[in-house]
């Protein structure tokens, strides 16, 4: 995403937009993805550990705390990586971002 939007970086960064900015943008679309995601996969995997679990001779019990662990977990991993990369497209010279045309 990052380099199909390096123009739009190179424009924003030209009239004035700072890197916080940039990476706010980055990380509002990824968050709704990643939000978007959890939700439609979570009550699928809720449903599908449960009755896994449910033929171990020691039941264990599904919890929210659980969800709430993953969705954490998965925030921290997009966080690094997306932040990574998105830091590194934010600062970039915007020269070389709009000299390619």
């Amino acid at each position: 995403m990052s380099l199909q939007k390096t123009k739009e970086i190179g424009i924003r960064k030209v009239l004035g937009g700072s890197v916080s900015h940039i990476l706010w943008i980055f990380g509002k679309e990824f968050s709704r993805l990643i939000l978007i995601a959890f939700l439609v996969a979570a009550p699928a995997g809720w449903f599908m550990m449960s009755r896994w679990l449910e033929n171990y001779a020691f039941h264990v019990d599904m919890s929210l705390w659980i969800l709430a662990v993953e969705i954490g977990i998965i925030g921290v991993i997009v966080l690094f990586t997306v932040g990574f990369k998105a830091a590194r497209s934010a600062l970039m010279n915007p020269v070389k971002a709009l000299g390619t045309e």
